[in-house]
């Protein structure tokens, strides 16, 4: 929605124009895995609650 007005805005400049995969670059990077003992930690009984919430 914002890309059209902002090409025609660096048109009108006589800049090159921006494709959508100029303004969406993630940082994708591989988080690791946690061991046992830390996903033992984290099982707490809000557990299941707190994954509903985020999952609506």
């Amino acid at each position: 929605m914002v890309l059209p007005l902002l090409n025609d805005l660096r048109s009108a400049r006589g800049e090159s124009l921006l494709s959508e995969t100029s303004l969406f670059a993630p940082q994708l990077v591989v988080v690791p895995a946690l061991d046992e003992e830390e996903l033992a930690r984290r099982n707490t009984p809000e557990l299941p609650g707190l994954l509903r919430k985020l999952r609506q």
